[in-house]
């Protein structure tokens, strides 16, 4: 790689990292009741042995859930993990390329994703290392399922949609970013008229218990890369407006309606689903390693 791309990509970043910045927390994952949501679908679907590790691991009375979004807390604190919650696949590629999609001086969600299981793995690393990557893992492969936490349009640049203006359902000015952190996900739950514990025990009914090879049945194989790709192609459609055009970022600020918000929560509960699904393999895999954990 040359001097001139390396300095054109660290550039980039950085201004990925100041418009982040500068907009609200909740823009930079899941809404905080997605997360919930993600933990508890998980927290059904731990082995015994798993349940009982993770009540090792964390401080008594602490949940997978009550600490879903400490990793998005702590980053006021802790800069250098705001470039773990994304990495910016460009919309228009089809696979993963670390050295083009990924700072040179960064650490994004796919690699931290690894590093923190190999820190989990390790019983005999310091208990709050451990605890603290079981907190990160719970959050990330949470955000790597949300489409524009591993997608960025550059033609124009958005910075993962981020810049794409929209007027949401309620009227709120925002953009697209926001709305698929959090707006889809409690249009979601008030459609459900659930709690968030029942709304991710239904969502884990729907989508985990129908027969094999029907369509909404989810697979928990795979990697992180895939999974990012898998997120990665739901958002052309993401960026599709009722209207039938693409939304971009420009002057325009685009009107949302039902229409757009009941096509894309169902997207949103598939990939809260399989969020919850997959970091419950992930877990359970993590703790049968050890005998201790069986």
């Amino acid at each position: 790689m040359s001097r001139k791309t390396s300095f054109k990509q660290s550039c980039y970043f950085l201004m990925v990292l100041v418009i982040m910045l500068s907009m609200p927390s909740r823009t930079l994952g899941w809404g905080n009741r997605g997360h919930q949501v993600i933990a508890r679908i998980a927290m059904g679907k731990l082995s015994i042995g798993a349940r009982q590790a993770i009540a090792e691991v964390l401080d008594s009375g602490e949940t997978l859930e009550s600490v879903s979004g400490w990793a998005d807390e702590i980053k006021g604190s802790r800069a250098m993990t705001r470039s773990w919650h994304f990495v910016s696949i460009p919309l228009s590629d089809t696979r993963y390329l670390r050295s083009k999609d990924c700072g040179s001086d960064e650490t994004c969600i796919i690699d931290a994703i690894a590093q923190q299981t190999v820190i989990l793995k390790d019983t005999e690393r310091d208990p709050t290392e451990r605890a603290e990557a079981l907190k990160y893992l719970v959050h990330l492969i949470g955000d790597l399922h949300q489409p524009f936490h591993v997608t960025t349009n550059t033609n124009p640049q958005d910075l993962a949609a981020n810049r794409v203006r929209v007027t949401s359902l309620s009227g709120r000015s925002t953009n697209l970013h926001d709305v698929w952190d959090a707006d889809l996900v409690e249009s979601g739950l008030k459609q459900s008229a659930r709690s968030v514990g029942d709304y991710a025990t239904q969502l884990t009914k729907n989508f985990s218990q129908s027969p094999a090879g029907q369509t909404n049945r989810i697979s928990t194989q795979g990697s992180a890369t895939g999974w990012a790709l898998e997120a990665h192609k739901l958002a052309w459609d993401a960026y599709k407006h009722p209207n039938g055009e693409f939304m971009v970022a420009d002057k325009r600020s685009w009107t949302l309606d039902q229409q757009y918000y009941a096509t894309n929560v169902k997207v949103v509960e598939v990939q809260l689903t399989r969020a919850g699904l997959r970091l419950a393999k992930i877990l359970n895999d993590i703790f049968r390693a050890k005998s201790s954990y069986k």
